[in-house]
């Protein structure tokens, strides 16, 4: 197994597991959330979902100047190790944030907010995840 197939395959399971806990926090917020929630836009929802708007294009934009540039490097020469660890960090790091706006829901609903106001966070999270997951490099 090379070293771009073993890198694809943890970056896999690292997304599947990502994704999980997105389940999870869906779970836990229904769990612990407020049995009377606050319904209305208020600041708090508007502030998750500007960070969350903001976190998108982060995701975007790292994707295209990091993970990107080390794809492309990697179709042409798949032994270059230093093309191999940007690609990988870049995916690690865009599952995180893509994890982080699925967070804003969480935390949207731990505060007493409705179910309601915290599933299109959970949702873009679970999309952008699907989304930006790892790619074989030329595949992109």
């Amino acid at each position: 197994m090379s070293s771009m197939d073993a890198a694809l395959k943890i970056l896999r399971l690292l997304q599947i597991a990502l994704i999980s806990s997105i389940f999870l926090y869906i779970l836990i917020g229904e769990m612990l959330g407020s049995k009377h929630p606050v319904t209305g836009i208020s600041a708090v929802v508007i502030a998750m979902s500007v960070m969350a708007a903001l976190t998108v294009v982060i995701v975007v934009v790292l994707r295209k100047v990091v993970v990107g540039p080390a794809a492309t490097t990697l179709t042409s020469n798949a032994d270059d190790a230093t093309a191999l660890m940007r690609w990988r960090t870049g995916n690690i790091v865009l599952m995180a944030l893509c994890e982080s706006i699925a967070l804003y829901g969480f935390v949207l609903r731990f505060l007493g907010y409705a179910f309601t106001q915290a599933l299109p966070l959970y949702l873009a999270a679970i999309v952008l995840m699907l989304y930006c997951g790892p790619k074989r490099p030329g595949a992109q």
